[in-house]
């Protein structure tokens, strides 16, 4: 039955939306508003008797509606009166249509109906739905529009939406509160609209009266909120004399986000005359990926006015259609002319994004005859005798050398450097000291791979391209235990001293041992423990790092240990500076190679305890224990 209505309304759509073989464009869409939303019918008349209300149905798009089909679905008390015949009705743009709808009395029961109107606009899906409800002799509250949707705003931007509660019943509605909670205060009822439920007065609505209040949403980023508004009243028919309605904003609604794209501009800056250079810019459908809908990109052009510099290449077929958080990628091509002459162009892009269906992005280059500056980027390990080189293999809590010196500019001078890290593994809070000079030096702080890049700047501004340098960092011991985490209320996870941010522990403890013993768990009380044989240290554990102000690493190392021993290792949460929750990840490698990862593991407070997984030597058991305990655990 579905498969048959959509054949046949897709039929209707093609009939409805052609006129002489020229299909209407998406720019001609019609669309469509009723009014009232909800029809209400006096509930007190008397059986055979009839109550008429009358629907107004508006056209605000610039193509024609058509309306093909009018039908109530509900209890038979409901009718069309006038106004649809059977026949399809088209309503031009900026003009409007009635229908007349009627109520015959009932004896006994609340009927309830639903009025379906079928037509071509397609941003309603076709069809538009107007509840049928009659007042009662009990209150009886409504609140529409429900849910509450501010569709798209972007972060920064205001929106204000007018909802009103009403009472559809036949007695006095007692409002005695309305509140908002969730949505972390961007949903907000003005001050001078709130009631005061101390006062015992609150909202009194007779039959067939509302109220009007306003929602103000200010987001402050582009992500998804939500809500609840809560009317507390003397409805019978509500649990606990509560009505929940829903506010969202930012969720469904097609998003756009083109990448680069800086206030609407995009400078290519120098660029050598005669020689293409190219910026990949990418499109993004940046609504919610649980809640959203395609985004539908239909245009993507150099407006005419464009500089002959400029060019398109890479474009994805139109129009591109995009699912919540997919994206595509395009280039430009700027190509300059002549020497010190600035090109100017503007990229358009066009999409069913309701709040920015156009958005356009300014062009800037100038051309030149200077050659830009060649980065070159060496490190090495410092304290070696190696040579840099791009392209090295080292361990962590090495420091590496990285010089600069190399790079060159033909016509000019060097009189910046820009080092960056362009790759790291999670939870790496490593960065170049300093970041700005032709030698720095550079702390590996975690097992994995790194990519360090060098740009330089010449004496006209003109930047290279990066030169990169591949670090590859692997545990030398047998035995290598990585904790590194985050915590979300700490906004700056790198900085130190005391309190700067929160302390977790890392602990291993040997087969003898229980936690936090001195001799038989390594940790910050007991960084190196004498383990196996007495009378060396080779077969001893030690903990390298002990980080007491945030993110970490901390990393214990153990190189020969001893056949048939199983270890526990652990986590504690041993202070959380007022910072709140952290989430922990932690990794075990065995020569070199990881083995076992944990993944930002819940600790909600201080003095929490994760006994994480146990191992044997050699390596033939490994077992994720994974258990949470308030304070230390007990000794097995």
């Amino acid at each position: 039955m579905k498969i048959l209505y959509t054949f046949v309304f897709s039929i209707f759509v093609l009939l409805a939306t052609t006129s002489c073989g020229d299909s209407v464009q998406r720019a001609d869409a019609p669309a469509i508003s009723v009014a009232p939303q909800t029809v209400l019918f006096d509930g007190r008349i008397n059986e055979g008797d009839t109550d008429l209300q009358e629907l107004l149905i508006e056209n605000g798009g610039s193509g024609a509606l058509v309306i093909s089909d009018v039908q109530i679905r509900g209890h038979q008390s409901f009718s069309v009166v006038s106004g649809f015949d059977g026949e399809l009705v088209r309503i031009e743009p900026d003009d409007s249509w009635i229908i007349r709808l009627g109520y015959a009395g009932v004896e006994d029961g609340i009927p309830t109906g639903t009025l379906i109107l079928t037509h071509n606009d397609f941003q309603s899906e076709g069809e538009t739905r107007v509840p049928l409800r009659i007042t009662e002799s009990a209150p009886r509250l409504y609140v529409t529009p429900n849910p509450i949707n501010f569709g798209r705003v972007p972060a920064g931007g205001h929106s204000s939406i007018s909802a009103s509660i009403s009472n559809i019943g036949g007695r006095p509605l007692l409002v005695s509160d309305y509140f908002i909670i969730g949505g972390n205060g961007v949903f907000v009822i003005p001050e001078d609209q709130l009631l005061d439920p101390t006062s015992g007065e609150g909202l009194e609505l007779e039959a067939d009266e509302s109220q009007t209040i306003t929602i103000n949403y200010d987001p402050v980023d582009d992500g998804f909120d939500t809500g609840v508004m809560i009317v507390r009243s003397n409805d019978p028919s509500t649990a606990d004399g509560n009505t929940e309605v829903e506010i969202l904003a930012n969720g469904a609604e097609p998003c756009i986000e083109v990448v680069p794209n800086n206030e609407g501009t995009y400078d290519f800056g120098e660029r050598i005359v005669g020689r293409t250079a190219e910026e990949t810019f990418t499109i993004q459908n940046c609504s919610d990926p649980t809640f959203g809908e395609t985004l539908i990109v239909s245009s993507i052009d150099l407006d005419e006015s464009s500089s002959g510099a400029y060019e398109l290449s890479n474009l994805p077929t139109l129009p591109m259609e995009l699912l919540p958080a997919e994206e595509r990628a395009f280039v430009v091509g700027f190509t300059p002319i002549a020497d010190l002459q600035v090109e100017s162009g503007l990229l358009e892009i066009d999409s069913n994004d309701a709040y920015t269906p156009e958005i356009d992005i300014e062009l800037n280059g100038i051309g030149t005859t200077n050659e830009c500056p060649i980065a070159r980027a060496a490190c090495t390990v410092q304290g070696s005798s190696l040579p840099p080189v791009s392209d090295l293999f080292v361990e962590p809590l090495d420091t590496l050398t990285c010089s600069a010196v190399d790079s060159t500019d033909v016509d000019g001078d060097i009189i910046e450097y820009i080092w960056s890290v362009a790759e790291a593994p999670e939870g790496s809070t490593a960065e170049f000291l300093p970041d700005n000079a032709s030698e720095t030096s550079f702390f590996v702080d975690l097992a994995g791979r790194y990519v360090l890049n060098l740009e330089v700047v010449d004496d006209r501004g003109c930047i290279s391209d990066p030169s990169a340098v591949s670090v590859v960092a692997r545990p030398g011991e047998d035995i290598h235990v990585q904790l590194v985490w985050t915590t979300p209320n700490d906004p700056d996870e790198t900085d130190t001293g005391f309190g700067a941010g929160t302390d977790l522990d890392l602990h291993l403890v040997h087969p003898n041992g229980c936690w936090e013993s001195v001799f038989w768990d390594c940790h910050f009380r007991s960084r190196e423990p004498n383990w196996g044989d007495p009378g060396t240290v080779s077969d001893d554990p030690s903990l390298d790092i002990d980080d007491t102000d945030g993110a970490g690493p901390e990393n214990i190392n153990l190189d020969n240990p001893e056949t048939g021993a199983t270890y526990k290792v652990g986590v504690h949460y041993y202070n959380d500076h007022g910072y709140g929750a952290s989430y922990a990840t932690l990794r075990l490698y065995f020569f070199g190679e990881l083995i076992f990862e944990a993944r930002e593991k819940e600790f909600p407070y201080a003095d929490v305890w994760w006994e994480a997984l146990i191992f044997s030597w050699p390596p033939d058991l490994l077992g994720s224990v994974d258990r949470m305990w308030d304070g230390v655990p007990p000794c097995p």
